[in-house]
């Protein structure tokens, strides 16, 4: 997995590829109700989420994703 060991291939036998400094983007439906059900319960929906906000709905998040894609698919921003 080039996410996990910082290097890929895009064809078998052919050159590695550094991937070490690359954003992944998983994409699921997994958590998208809890998502929507959050930003609608919001005091002011309108308004973006802060950080702390923002990291109590990726704790909210993360036991679904973490069943559904595995356990290194979703990580706090740094």
């Amino acid at each position: 997995m080039p996410w996990e060991l910082g290097k890929c291939s895009f064809a078998a036998g052919q050159r590695h590829v550094n991937a070490r400094n690359v954003i992944w983007i998983a994409t699921a439906n997994t958590g998208h109700q809890l998502v929507f059900d959050h930003q609608a319960e919001r005091a002011d929906p309108d308004t973006p989420m802060d950080r702390k906000e923002y990291i109590e709905l990726i704790n909210l998040l993360r036991p679904d994703v973490t069943e559904c894609l595995g356990v290194s698919c979703l990580t706090e921003p740094g």
